[in-house]
């Protein structure tokens, strides 16, 4: 993108730092000059990318919903079924003793 504009994405990987000099010639810092007209127009590109592929993928699920059978009106069985865990809870606890607890210095 040095020097050109162009209607294309640029990744921020070809697009020089924020502290380096500016791609345009000015000799200010890209970002005090071209940093916030780069943005604007990549983000417009990738909103004209995102709307182009939401009518592709709106068109598609067009497709999908004529190209499907009819379904019958009949009532289909369940198909959930419970979880069953073979794993059990141990219900066995271990019993608690309230005993005081030992004190004094060690001796022998």
């Amino acid at each position: 993108m040095l020097g050109k504009k162009s209607n294309t994405y640029v990744p921020p990987a070809q697009l020089p730092g924020r502290n380096d000099p500016c791609h345009c010639g000015s000799g200010k810092k890209y970002k005090k000059c071209c940093e916030d007209k780069d943005a604007a127009a990549n983000s417009a590109v990738l909103a004209k990318n995102w709307s182009e592929a939401e009518k592709i993928a709106a068109k598609k699920a067009e497709d999908e919903i004529t190209a499907a059978p009819e379904q019958s009106n009949a009532p289909t069985k369940p198909t959930h079924q419970p979880h069953v865990s073979e794993h059990r809870r141990n219900t066995m606890t271990v019993p608690k003793f309230n005993m005081p607890r030992k004190t004094g210095g060690g001796g022998a």
